[in-house]
């Protein structure tokens, strides 16, 4: 993803993927490097993702991702 002048990005991902772990891991070191705050909209059951996207709203990210298992 190459979006000029965006400093906030949310990313909602299953935490109860190893992988998708990982890959938040490395998508923190990234944003690092690049000046990019994220906001981890983490879940490990789908009955939670009202509660995470209502944190995102409040939030107001500039970039939204989701990430599947």
């Amino acid at each position: 993803m190459i979006v000029p002048q965006v400093t906030r990005v949310a990313i909602l991902w299953d935490a109860s993927q190893p992988y998708s772990v990982r890959r938040f891991s490395a998508a923190q070191d990234a944003s690092r490097a690049l000046g990019v705050t994220l906001q981890s909209l983490a879940y490990r059951d789908p009955h939670e993702l009202e509660r995470v996207l209502a944190a995102a709203a409040q939030d107001r990210p500039e970039a939204l991702l989701a990430w599947g298992g």
